[in-house]
This record gives C-alpha cells, sequence and structure tokens, in this order.
C-alpha cells in the first residue's frame, strides 16, 4: 500500500512515477528536468513511543544497498505523507522519524529537495 499511496503523492506534486520491483527500487520516477531516480519505499502504519522515550516516531526497516536507489521515500500510512531522503543519508537498518516530522510542509520541502538533488542520472 506504501508504494501505491507513494506514487500517487509523487504525481500529486507533478512528477511522474512508475512502480518496479527491481534490485531494491519500488518506484522510478521521473523528474521535471527528464533525469530519473530510483526510489526505495518504506511504509509504517503509525507511530509509537519507544519505552525510553516520549515523542512517537515512525519506525521503518530497510537494508542500505549503495548504487541501487537514490532515495528513500518513508511514507505515514495513517497521516498520508511521506518524507523523501536522498539515499546517502541513510544509514544502518532502521530509521525513526519523529511523528510531527511527518506533515505536508515536511513532504512538500523533501520532494522540492529531491527535485533540487544535483548527480541523479
Amino acid at each position: 500500500m506504501g508504494e501505491f499511496l507513494a506514487a500517487h503523492l509523487f504525481e500529486a506534486h507533478g512528477i511522474e512515477a512508475v512502480h518496479v520491483d527491481r534490485d531494491g527500487a519500488d518506484l522510478w520516477v521521473q523528474l521535471p528536468d527528464g533525469r530519473l531516480a530510483a526510489v526505495s519505499v518504506k511504509a509504517a502504519t503509525r507511530a509509537v513511543a519507544d519505552d525510553h522515550r516520549r515523542t512517537p516516531r515512525y519506525h521503518f526497516n530497510h537494508r542500505r544497498r549503495a548504487g541501487v536507489v537514490n532515495f528513500y521515500g518513508f511514507v505515514a500510512l495513517d497521516r498520508r505523507v511521506m518524507v523523501v531522503l536522498p539515499a546517502s543519508r541513510v544509514s544502518g537498518s532502521t530509521s525513526k522519524i519523529p511523528e510531527a516530522a511527518m506533515t505536508e510542509e515536511a513532504m512538500v520541502a523533501s520532494i522540492k529537495g529531491m527535485v533540487d538533488e544535483a548527480g541523479v542520472s
């Protein structure tokens, strides 16, 4: 479900998206300038509070595979928003994003950052 919601959100922001299942990529997106990028989509149904933290966070499990994807799309299914990060900024096997950071404004800013990101081929 997260992959199709991510595709919808990209399309709603003017970025053509095609669902694929290839080498860790879930979507191929075509940026407005014609560049293509591979996106790995990770989804969480809701934010949870860790035992030692009060701030609820969305937990996303992933395996970092260098060179396979250009971006990660982290989708909060309950809020119907996503935050996009360059693969170079994603490390480890889990990403945790605070519930307060999963907003429409953050989504728009991260998609703009994706479009502006240099070096995508």
